[in-house]
């Protein structure tokens, strides 16, 4: 049989996988390693495995899927999809999938029986013992995040393994983030129906295998002959999940039943595992930046933006195919948040798309503006062409301001007054008209807001008998860039 075993990790987790790898190349190597990135692989090199870029394997919306969860929840979200890859595109017949912080001791014997027996779907469950004190994790935390633990599972092709991916990835595209309250818990709380629904379904619970901080209490450690055995059976693989890798009080951040001085034998496979991981570059590779960290333009997205665009579809309509290109949708919320205008239940999303187009046509205007070779002469040109030589302009931000910058000093075009309804102020001895003031003669008034203009313009039509027109229209129309 063609078996693969693969596991899953970012740049800035890197030097685990190198570590898992090494390890199964000791004693399994008859198995094909992988390593899918969840990241860029830019400056990373295999060893004896493949790298499995996150073009490479068949995810349905690349972009969306890492827009919409934390680095930790698209790692998890892949993985049924690094399956399907595996076992269709590149033709295995097992595929076994191992966290990046596990390290294998031995030959998993035991799993390849089980494989034998015709088990399609193979588990190990958190807990094989029962804890009897109130540590975390409790037996509730194990509730909510889930019977088995997804750091290990094993897959044989068969017409039941396709039937389980393809409701798990369906699953995973939207549904691969932390919910407990919500009965979710990232890829792995999904598993827990899993034997309930197929019957080809094996429970390993040999005690060698996925040993960890959650089953520890319950597993006696030996050492003989220089190999460790737990409740007498050989290790096979230990877990070293939440391992903090530069101080190992804590054993995992996830737990608070054990520090190092409790583990008695088993602190000496943290020790060493410690060791391996910071020789094979840890500290270079926890500094390499997450490639679905940030916008195209290099600015952060945060959890925040995350969580706003799986929860409203018309955000995730208004981003399109790759929200890392939408700077501007995010930006926008933060300006509706910072000023009160969102509801308490969530983002006005009516009030983020009218703020959105705005931001559109500004800046659609000033990168046109800003293309022409000669804006001035353009402007002027265009205005004294059709007999708009005495000019008004309506609005006097941003854009108002840049056009009076524009034209104050031109020969052929007099600047008469500005108009903006939120102030009657001078700006160097140009005056600028209240709305209800009376407006003076003028042979065009000219728009310089990016939006609402048929508005403004029977606003202003109201008062005036003079041409009015969109600064958006002169700058389009000016020259052919």
């Amino acid at each position: 049989m063609k078996t693969a075993v693969f596991t899953i990790g970012s740049r800035n987790y890197f030097a685990h996988v190198k570590t898992l790898m090494a390890s199964l190349a000791e004693t399994n190597p008859e198995w094909d390693r992988f390593a899918a990135i969840a990241d860029s692989i830019q400056f990373l090199e295999a060893d004896g495995f493949t790298l499995l870029a996150p073009e490479d394997i068949d995810l349905p919306h690349l972009h969306q899927m890492a827009f919409r969860y934390s680095i930790m929840e698209f790692n998890t979200a892949i993985k049924p999809f690094v399956f399907k890859t595996l076992l269709t595109k590149l033709g295995y017949d097992r595929v076994i999938y191992l966290d990046p912080d596990i390290y294998v001791y031995d030959r998993m014997n035991e799993l390849e029986e089980a494989f034998e027996k015709g088990n399609s779907i193979i588990l190990t469950p958190h807990m094989t013992g029962i804890n009897s004190d109130d540590k975390k994790p409790t037996d509730v935390d194990i509730l909510l995040s889930g019977t088995y633990n997804l750091g290990f599972l094993g897959l044989a092709k068969s017409e039941e393994t396709f039937e389980f991916l393809e409701w798990w990835s369906k699953k995973l595209e939207k549904l691969c983030f932390i919910a407990h309250a919500s009965g979710i818990f990232v890829d792995q709380k999904w598993v827990d129906l899993v034997p309930g629904f197929f019957d080809n379904v094996y429970i390993l619970r040999h005690e060698g295998y996925n040993t960890a901080y959650w089953n520890l209490a319950h597993r006696k450690p030996e050492k003989r002959e220089g190999k460790f055995y737990y409740n007498g059976k050989p290790l096979i693989f230990f877990h070293f999940s939440g391992i903090n890798i530069t101080n190992l009080y804590n054993v995992s951040k996830h737990q608070d039943r054990f520090t190092i001085d409790d583990l008695g034998l088993t602190r000496e496979l943290y020790e060493s595992y410690a060791s391996t991981v910071l020789h094979n570059g840890h500290a270079m590779y926890k500094m390499m930046p997450y490639a679905f960290g940030t916008f195209d333009n290099g600015d952060i997205v945060s959890d925040h933006y995350r969580v706003i665009y799986r929860e409203h579809s018309r955000i995730q309509q208004m981003c399109g195919e790759n929200p890392f290109e939408k700077f501007e949708i995010f930006a926008t919320i933060d300006y509706i948040e910072k000023n009160a205008l969102s509801a308490q239940c969530g983002v006005n999303v009516d009030g983020l798309q009218k703020r959105l187009m705005k931001f559109k046509n500004y800046f659609n205007i000033m990168n046109k503006w800003i293309k022409l070779s000669d804006a001035s002469a353009s402007i002027e040109n265009y205005l004294t062409e059709h007999n708009y030589t005495k000019i008004a302009i309506y609005g006097m931000g941003e854009l108002g301001e840049r056009l009076y910058e524009t034209l104050k000093d031109s020969k052929q075009i007099t600047l008469m007054y500005g108009i903006d309804k939120t102030k009657k102020v001078s700006v160097d001895n140009f005056t600028v008209y209240n709305l209800n003031d009376k407006l003076p003669e003028v042979d065009a008034i000219i728009v310089s807001a990016t939006f609402d203009f048929n508005a403004i313009k029977k606003s202003l039509s109201e008062k005036v008998n003079y041409p009015i027109i969109s600064l958006e229209e002169v700058i389009m129309r000016c020259g052919d860039i």
